[in-house]
Formats: structure tokens, sequence, C-alpha cells
């Protein structure tokens, strides 16, 4: 999912330069579809039943959080954009696997079906809860720290008619962001039966258990990585 940021990387910062598109239409153009995508990829996952396609309408969203990034063209809105990459993958993988774990196991697959599957699966819900806070932006876990330095990119940018909708925009999609995944969480830890079924293959739990463990770790000791990313920016910026 990341190969088109890296076109756009490669088109914007290597073809043609930060410089020399910074205040054109192209920059306006790219920010406003940026935002317009967020949003889109929020409501089209907000309204799917089915579990893995709305993990992948959110992962449009998602994705769509770097590229605004890299559309201010500034070094605190790529240094965000970088970190989105990282973020979004550790979390977005541990949320797959969840699925593929929860088929797996029940053969469920619409997110209605999926009340009450913490009490069978809770080391792998838990994950989940963990990496969809981060997803949504929570602090102090790691997605939080990424869209903070996206939302004051966009208003360094200083795009006009864009300096507000950003941050705004990536608030709704937040709030969005919880109604679709955090439900889910509070679902899955309903008791809907009087006996639960135990995990049959407990080594599914691991991988999301460690991905969700992952997100806070990330979140509390950002420093490393953000020395890093911000290297970047500054060499995409020249």
């Amino acid at each position: 999912t990341k190969m088109g940021v890296l076109a756009c990387m490669r088109t914007v910062f290597y073809i043609f330069g930060a410089d020399f598109l910074r205040g054109t239409w192209v920059q306006t153009l790219w920010m406003g579809l940026a935002l317009v995508t967020i949003f889109m990829g929020s409501m089209m996952a907000y309204k799917e039943p089915l579990m893995k396609r709305r993990f992948a309408y959110s992962t449009v969203s998602q994705v769509s959080y770097i590229l605004l990034g890299l559309s201010t063209m500034t070094v605190i809105g790529i240094t965000g954009a970088l970190l989105q990459i990282v973020f979004h993958a550790v979390a977005k993988t541990a949320l797959f696997l969840m699925s593929g774990a929860v088929i797996y196991e029940t053969g469920k697959v619409r997110i209605r079906e999926l009340g009450g599957i913490g009490r069978q699966m809770p080391a792998v819900m838990t994950g989940f809860t963990l990496a969809s806070l981060s997803l949504v932006g929570i602090p102090p876990l790691a997605g939080f720290v990424s869209k903070e330095w996206l939302a004051h990119g966009a208003m360094e940018a200083n795009v006009m008619g864009l300096y507000w909708a950003g941050p705004l925009i990536l608030l709704i999609s937040a709030v969005l962001t919880a109604g679709y995944l955090l439900f889910i969480s509070v679902d899955a830890w309903k008791q809907t039966e009087k006996t639960v079924k135990k995990q049959k293959n407990r080594k599914l739990s691991i991988p999301v258990f460690v991905l969700g463990v992952l997100t806070v770790l990330l979140g509390i000791f950002p420093g490393r990585l953000i020395g890093i990313t911000e290297q970047i920016a500054h060499m995409l910026i020249g």
C-alpha cells in the first residue's frame, strides 16, 4: 500500500523539487484531494459490514494521511508522514492478522458476528484494541505522535483555504475511526453465550498481541524514530 506513496515522493521531491511546487495550484490540489480521501475512506469504512473490507477502506484513509503530510512540503509535515508510514504499518498489520485469526478460528467475516469474540480470543482482541486506539490517535500510542506532526505540518504549510481544514478533517476522521474500530472492541467483550469456546490455535494470538504492544512502545518512546525521519525530511526538502 505504500508503493503509491513512494512514487509520489520520487516524483515530487526528486523530479520536480519542493521549491518548484510549493505554493502552486499543484500543492493546493494535492492537499485538497488528500483531505477528501481521508474523509471518504473513513466514511466508507464506517458503513462497511465486512471485516476485512472495512480494514481496507481504513487503509485508504490512513495512507491519505501520509499523502497529506507530504503535500505540506514542510519538515514537520513530511516527518509526520514518514512516522505515519511506520506506525500505520504496525497497527494495520495487527488488524489484518486479527481478521485472519478470527476467520481461521470461527469462520466469521462480518462485523455484526464478532460479539463476544474477545472472551474466546482475549489476547487477539487486546492487540486489536491497542492497534485501533493507535489508528484513532489516542495518546500515548504511536498514532497520536504522527497525527500531531501532520496537523502542525498542515497549518505550517499555510495553503490558502486549507490552513484550518487539515486539522478539522483529521479530527473528524479520528472520530469516524473510533466509530468503526472501537465499537468492534466493545462488542467483542460482551457476553453473548453462556459457554465460551476455547481458542484452538493460541499461536495466532502472539503476532497480534505483540504488534498491539508495539504501538504503545513506539508512542511512548518515539524519539529515535523522530530523529531519523526528521533527517530524511530535511533531505527531501533540500
